[in-house]
C-alpha cells in the first residue's frame, strides 16, 4: 500500500473533475446566450449570411437554444407548475428551534405570518420570539412527550 500523499504533493489538476468542467462549459460555450454572441459578432464584421462560418454558428446557437427550452419544458413536466402557499393557513412545527438555525427559521416563518410551534429540550427566554411563534419544552427522543406536546399544539 502506498504511503498517503500530503495535500502539497497532489498534482495541480487534482481538483479538476468532469462535473466541474461540465459546469463551467454549461455556463460558457454551451450556454445559448454566449453561443448567440458568435453569429452577432460575425454579422458586425459584415459576414455574409451565406458564409459557412455564419451558417454553422447560427445552427449551433439555435441547437443550444432548443436544448435550453426543452430542459425548461422538461423541468415543468417533471415538477409541475409552482404553487402558491398561503402561510397564514399553515402550522409549522420545528424541532430544536430554541437557538441557532432552528430559531432563525422559526422567526422567519413567524414574520411571514405562519403559526410556528417550536419543540426543544431547552427553555426559552420570554424576550425571545416573534408574533405567531410558540415554544414548547419537549424531548423529541421521548415518544410520550412528543404526543403530549402535539396534543397541546393542536389545542392551541
Amino acid at each position: 500500500m502506498p504511503p498517503p500523499v500530503s495535500p502539497a504533493e497532489k498534482a495541480w489538476h487534482h481538483h479538476l473533475t468532469l462535473d466541474l468542467l461540465l459546469h463551467v462549459f454549461s455556463k460558457s460555450i454551451f450556454h445559448p446566450f454566449v453561443a448567440w454572441m458568435i453569429p452577432l459578432c460575425l454579422r458586425a464584421q459584415a459576414t455574409a449570411y451565406t458564409a459557412p462560418s455564419f451558417i454553422y454558428t447560427t445552427a449551433y446557437a439555435a441547437f443550444l437554444t432548443l436544448l435550453y427550452f426543452l430542459s425548461i419544458f422538461n423541468q415543468r413536466i417533471a415538477y409541475g407548475a409552482p404553487r402558491e402557499v398561503d402561510l397564514t393557513d399553515e402550522v409549522i412545527v420545528i424541532t430544536g428551534g430554541a437557538s441557532g438555525l432552528g430559531l432563525c427559521i422559526a422567526e422567519m416563518y413567524g414574520m411571514k405570518g405562519a403559526s410556528v410551534a417550536v419543540m426543544d429540550v431547552k427553555e426559552v427566554d420570554e424576550g425571545t420570539g416573534v408574533e405567531g411563534v410558540e415554544f414548547y419544552t419537549c424531548d423529541v427522543g421521548n415518544r410520550e412527550q412528543v404526543d403530549r406536546t402535539w396534543a397541546r399544539i393542536v389545542q392551541d
